[in-house]
Parts: C-alpha cells; structure tokens; sequence
C-alpha cells in the first residue's frame, strides 16, 4: 500500500510551496496546519498495532465463548442430572404415600373389625347382664315365695303352738 503522506520538512518543502505561487504567509498557515494535524494522523505501523491489539482481543474473546459453551454445557448436564433427582425424589414420594395410603386403609379395616369385634363382646356382655338380672328377677320372686311360705308355715307353726295345752 502506497502511503500519500506528505513530508514538509523544513525549508525543502516551503521553496516547493512557493514557487507554486503560495506568498509566505500561505506557506507558513498551511505548514502549521499540516503540522498540527500530523499529530492525529495514523501511521501505518500504528494501524498495524492496533489490528494486532484487536486481533488479540478478539481471539481471547472467542475462547471466553468457548469456555463459557462448555460451562453452559457442563451446567445443562448438571440440570438434567437435578431434573433426574427431583423426578426420581417425586416418584419416591408417591410411592411412600401411597405406601402411607395402603397401610393407613390396612389399620382402618383392623380398627373396623377390632370395632366389630368389641360391639360383639359388648352385646354378649349386654345379654349376659339380662340374663344375669333375669335370674335376680326370679330369685327375688322365688325368694319372696320362700318368705310367704316360712310367713304362713311360722303362723301356722304359732297357732299349732297357741292350741297346744301347757306342759
């Protein structure tokens, strides 16, 4: 590449500028403003730098993305292995309250025939207190029979004894 750069050194350039027809003034305004612009100019060698510096950033840039592919990579894996977990976890659940559920309608059908078997032992018990006050009913009956047969033997027994003559 060809550079367009002008050099206006000292006083090898200005004889050219004036004997181009610029007067000393021209001369001297153009130089000072090529001289301050010069410092803005770009060199080749600074192009080349900065291409260099940009080229430099631009590949650790490229294995910043590389890095982070893999550790977005390495993080999906490590959610599909939590997914995995959470699901396994939640079918473990299920099964243990399910396994909670049959065992809860096991000891509901015990209680239930525990139930069953007490209301039956509570009407035997029930019945037996009938039969029990039943055969108090009929002692009493009985024992009051008793008691009007020892009335009525005991007043015959005293009238036998009123007619007997004295000794």
């Amino acid at each position: 590449m060809e550079s367009h750069a002008i050099d206006y050194g000292p006083m090898a350039k200005r004889s050219e500028l004036k004997a181009a027809g610029f007067d000393q003034r021209q001369v001297e305004a153009l130089v000072g403003l090529v001289e301050s612009g010069r410092q803005d100019l770009a060199t080749k060698d600074d192009l080349a730098s900065v291409r260099d510096e940009l080229k430099a950033d631009i590949k650790e840039v490229k294995e910043d993305v590389a890095v982070l592919k893999t550790d977005v990579a390495v993080m999906g894996g490590r959610l599909d292995s939590l997914e995995t977990a959470m699901d396994a976890l939640r079918q473990e659940m299920r099964d243990r309250i399910d396994g909670f559920r049959q065992e809860l309608a096991a000891f509901r059908e015990e209680m239930a025939g525990q139930r069953q078997g007490m209301e039956g032992q509570i009407q035997g018990i029930q019945g037996e207190i009938q039969g029990v006050r039943g055969e108090i009913r009929t002692m009493r009956w009985v024992m009051g029979a008793m008691l009007a047969s020892m009335v009525a033997m005991g007043g015959g027994i005293i009238a036998i004894a009123l007619r007997l003559p004295p000794p």
